[in-house]
Order: structure tokens, then C-alpha cells, then sequence
């Protein structure tokens, strides 16, 4: 019960004008989108140009770009633990959570996968015209696209490299003026790179947080490693300057972005008033406008899980910081991680492991848990001198307490010293707490039945209605979580001393209601500890009681 004052407190397609016929002699090509930038448009092609696709299997992940917009439609990424040579697909985790965007305003404004360009800034259209695709080689694809920017033609090239068995993307984006003259002054830029609308898994929700998951953006710039969470709706942050790396975050995975590039500013946006009900989460990069006829920018992305041993190999980069380890319940709780992790590696379930560790740290804990057993026992011996106390200064309360005190003083008898054991529990409860919510390892691991991922609330069936504050899923695990609490409560009250308030006997049941509606949605890895926790307090009070009564037999 104690825990539960820790755990309260705490989207893309373009509509732009259409090229119109310059000469209806010449060779049909395909209409269309241009974007919408005052002066500059795209030249028209000389030879048709269908939309394309090219897919590659990598170890890491299977990644696909499209040449409308030479933009990267599918990032799947594989778990190159349980799976080295991604032979399976059953594992995929889909990392381009686009959008369908039907609104001609959203289509002019935003794009629905990501690395689209803007001539311009963030606000501007992006450009979603037609590449020419060309494969450089087994692990590189390079899109072209000519454009006119008043009168002066320039050369959009990007190139992007796949690596094996990182899950890495580079992207190279070179503009090169064919006269020599300077490139497009785009009002200091030379173009923007929009990296969006929201990465996966498929994330749904309004809010940018849950219980079950998040999206934040988090930076390292000239200040240090900064973090921004922004409602659906908010207004675009804006931030000056260059960076060491973006990114986009949530709970198991990340998009992070660095760049050699000069950036003028970089822009995180999660407007989307467009559609409904999924929240945007969007980066932006302006590149700053340089006055020279050829420019070459790169790109490295790691789109991957947030697992410190992979964001470790990138440590110059300062990747880790993407997740960090909170001081002290996060450090304290990565000490338990790994003999969680070697558990459910020999039983193969991570439900078994949550419960042997449960039982070693309650084996760890049994002389503090003991001491404070024995303590309640001798104070549960002081009843009947406590009673008499009470019975003899009932109508002087002042009094009353400093007799009680001066008993305990007399019995050598601290009230505190059932509690005292219980308090130096609570940091590693909070550690495992922090552990079991957030460990990776935990994300998509059954145990049993209905409990299908540890790392989500489980649910046996969904109701015909909504209750408050619980929703319309029914979930077993905090029933059965509720019914452990209340009997250990029961059973740890038999064995202390009654202290004659009657308003206190009834505050454990408050609080495991509370705790009841507390855990109802958070992840089922965590109320299986909670349940298996309450189920060794009972287990342990009901032994001990039974080895003293045959000692008792035993002696008679």
C-alpha cells in the first residue's frame, strides 16, 4: 500500500496544381503534383514516369521508398536478437505510422511519409513530385528530379544507403545548379526536411501519453539535452539553431536524426486539426541557404528500439540520452533487469520470471520483513496494558498518549518499528515499479491465457459500456491483484496490535481501493508482481504461524 503514494502522484498526401500541357505535340507524361512555392516549380518531364517502389531485406529491417517524393513509405524493423537473419515476418514492427489524409488542407500542408522536402520553411507545401529511381547497388537507391526556380534550373539528388545489421539509414541530398549560379534562396533556406506525421508502432491515441505508451521529442543543442511534449493542436515549437541530434520517442522505440547539414532552425509540430482522433508528432529540418552552386548534405537515422546495449554502440553520438536512466529507481531497477532477463531466458516466459524474482527478493527482504513482524507482535502483547490505559484516561487524551508512550519507552518499544522495515523497502519497490512499466523485454511477452503482452494492460473481454475511470475492458489480473490485497491486509492485521482508532483500521481498505484503480490500467507485468507480492506476504504470515503452534505442540 505503501507504493501506491508513488504511483498516484506520478499524420500524408499532397494536393498541389497540376503541370499544365506545355506543347500538346510533345509525349504525354502523367500529371502531376507540383509544389505550391511561388517561381519554382518542377520541370517537366521529358519521359513517362510511373510511381515506383523499391523494397529491401535487410537484417535489420525491410525498408521501402517510393519515388513519388523519393520518401521512405515502410520501415519495418526486426528483432535481431530472436531473430539475426530476419527470416520471420511475424516480428515486424512497423516504424511509419502514416496517415490517410482526404482533407485538400492537409494534403497541401503536410506529408504523409517521411524525408519529403519543402522549398521553403516547415509552413511551406511539400514537394511530392515524381523522381526518376535509380538502384546504385545492393545497398543504394538514388531518386533525381529536376527544378526551375525563376528562370535558373537546379538539381534535386537524393540518395539513400541501407546498413545490414544496424538499424541505420542514410540519406545524401545533393542540389547542384547546372550554370554555376547560386542555388534558390528559399528567405534564407534552401529547403525543409519533414520527417512525420507520427513514427509506430501504430499509435492512436489523442494525448501524447498513456499508461501503455508516448510520444516526446527529445534534442541535444548548444543547452544541453532538452525535452518537449506537445498536446494535439499545440502550437509548433521552434528552436534556433543547429543540433546534435532530434528525435522522436516513444515508449520502446525511436526515430533519432543527426546531420552535417547547417541548420537555420528545427521545428517539432503536433498540429493536426485536419483529421481525427491520431495525435502528429513531426520534425522538421531547415537548412540554411548557402550561397554556392552545389550543396551535399547527410543524413544518419537510427529508427530502432530504445535497448541502452543498441543505443551503447553509438555512444559518440550520444544516442543513449534518447533513454535515459533515471537516478536512483532507474539505476537501482537496472540491477533487477538482468536477472529478469536470465530467468526468462531458462524458463522462456517472462510471467515465471517476474514471479521467481519476486520470491528471491522476498527471501532478500525476509529479516527486515521479520523484524517488523516481530515488532507488531510484541506491541500486539501490550493490548491488554494499552486497553487499561485507554479505560483509565479516556477523558483526558493528553494524558492518555503520554502513558502509552511512556510504555512503550518502559517495554522498549519503538510504534514505529513494524513500519521502519517496510520503509526501507520502498526504493526498491519503486525501482521494480519503474522496471516492470518500462522494461523492453516485457513488450510483447505472454504468460498465460489472455495475458498476451506483459507490457499492456491484459483484458478478457470488453464491456457494453464505460466505467469510470476503469473504461469498457474487463481485465481479470486486478481482481485477482484485489482479492491478494485484501487478504494479506487481513492476515498482516491479525498479527498487529490494535491501537483502538477505529478510524485507522479502515484506512488499508481506502487505500487498496485506490491501489485497485491505480493499477487497473497499467501494464499486467506490473500487477502480476503486485499480485504475487501480496500472495508471499500471506503465504509467509500463515508459515510462520504454523511452525509456532507446532512449537507450542511440541513443548507441551
Amino acid at each position: 500500500m505503501l507504493l501506491s503514494v508513488f504511483v498516484i502522484p506520478q499524420f500524408l498526401q499532397n494536393n498541389q496544381k497540376q503541370v499544365p500541357a506545355q506543347n500538346q505535340e510533345q509525349e504525354q507524361v502523367p500529371v502531376e503534383e507540383v509544389a505550391k512555392v511561388p517561381d519554382l516549380q518542377a520541370v517537366p518531364l521529358t519521359k513517362q514516369i510511373e510511381e515506383q517502389t523499391k523494397t529491401y531485406h535487410l537484417n535489420a529491417y525491410d525498408v521501402t521508398f517510393s519515388n513519388k517524393g523519393a520518401v521512405v513509405t515502410s520501415f519495418k524493423i526486426n528483432d535481431l536478437e530472436k531473430d539475426p537473419n530476419n527470416e520471420s515476418s511475424d516480428d515486424s514492427i512497423e516504424m511509419i505510422n502514416s496517415f490517410d489524409l482526404t482533407d485538400p488542407i492537409a494534403q497541401a500542408k503536410i506529408a504523409q511519409y517521411p524525408f519529403a522536402l519543402h522549398f521553403g520553411d516547415f509552413e511551406t507545401a511539400p514537394s511530392m513530385d515524381l523522381y526518376e529511381m535509380k538502384e546504385v547497388d545492393d545497398h543504394t537507391l538514388e531518386f533525381t528530379r529536376m527544378y526551375d526556380y525563376k528562370g535558373v534550373p537546379f538539381t534535386v539528388k537524393k540518395t539513400y544507403r541501407v546498413v545490414d545489421d544496424e538499424y541505420i539509414l542514410h540519406l545524401y541530398i545533393e542540389l547542384s545548379n547546372s550554370k554555376n549560379d547560386y542555388l534558390p534562396n528559399l528567405d534564407g533556406l534552401l529547403y525543409t526536411m519533414e520527417i512525420g506525421p507520427q513514427i509506430g508502432p501504430d499509435f492512436t491515441g489523442e494525448a501524447p501519453s498513456d499508461r501503455v505508451d508516448y510520444r516526446k521529442f527529445r534534442y541535444i543543442n548548444s543547452n544541453g539535452t532538452q525535452e518537449t511534449v506537445l498536446g494535439k493542436g499545440a502550437e509548433p515549437k521552434i528552436e534556433k539553431g543547429s543540433f546534435s541530434w532530434i528525435s522522436i520517442t516513444g515508449k520502446y522505440y525511436a526515430l533519432i536524426a543527426s546531420t552535417n547539414a547547417q541548420t537555420k532552425r528545427f521545428v517539432f509540430d503536433s498540429r493536426n486539426d485536419f483529421y481525427v482522433p491520431k495525435l502528429r508528432s513531426a520534425m522538421y529540418i531547415e537548412r540554411k541557404f548557402e550561397g554556392t552552386p552545389k550543396r551535399l548534405d547527410e543524413y544518419t537515422f537510427f529508427i530502432g528500439p530504445k535497448k541502452q546495449e543498441i543505443l551503447a554502440k553509438y555512444s559518440d553520438q550520444k544516442y543513449g540520452e534518447v533513454a535515459p536512466i533515471d537516478f536512483p529507481f532507474g539505476t537501482i531497477g537496472e540491477l533487477f533487469k538482468y536477472p529478469l532477463d536470465f530467468f526468462a531466458g531458462v524458463t522462456g516466459n517472462y510471467g515465471i520470471s517476474i514471479i521467481i524474482l519476486t520470491i528471491l527478493i522476498k527471501i532478500l527482504f525476509y529479516p527486515l520483513t521479520k523484524k517488523g513482524q516481530d515488532s507488531m507482535k510484541r506491541m500486539q502483547s501490550l493490548n491488554p496494558k494499552i486497553a487499561e490505559i485507554r479505560e483509565k484516561f479516556k477523558d483526558d487524551p493528553k494524558r492518555m498518549n503520554m502513558e502509552i508512550a511512556d510504555l512503550y519507552k518502559r517495554e522498549k518499544i519503538s510504534p514505529l518499528g513494524g513500519c521502519l522495515p517496510q520503509l526501507l523497502q520502498l526504493p526498491i519497490m519503486f525501482a521494480l515499479y519503474n522496471l516492470f512499466n518500462n522494461h523492453f523485454g516485457l513488450k510483447g511477452a505472454p504468460f498465460i491465457g489472455w495475458i498476451t503482452d506483459l507490457s499492456i494492460p491484459e483484458s478478457l473481454f470488453k464491456l457494453p459500456f464505460e466505467i469510470p475511470f476503469l473504461g469498457d475492458q474487463f481485465r481479470l489480473l486486478p481482481f485477482i491483484m484485489l482479492a491478494t490485497q485484501l487478504l494479506s491486509t487481513l492476515t498482516t492485521q491479525s498479527t498487529q496490535a490494535t491501537t483502538g482508532d477505529n478510524k485507522m483500521k479502515y484506512l488499508p481498505y481506502i487505500l487498496m481501493g485506490v491501489f485497485f484503480f491505480v493499477l487497473y490500467n497499467l501494464p499486467s507485468g506490473l500487477v502480476l508482481y503486485w499480485t504475487v507480492q501480496n500472495f508471499l506476504t500471506v503465504l509467509i504470515i500463515v508459515i510462520r504461524n504454523f511452525v509456532k503452534e507446532r512449537k507450542l505442540s511440541f513443548q507441551m
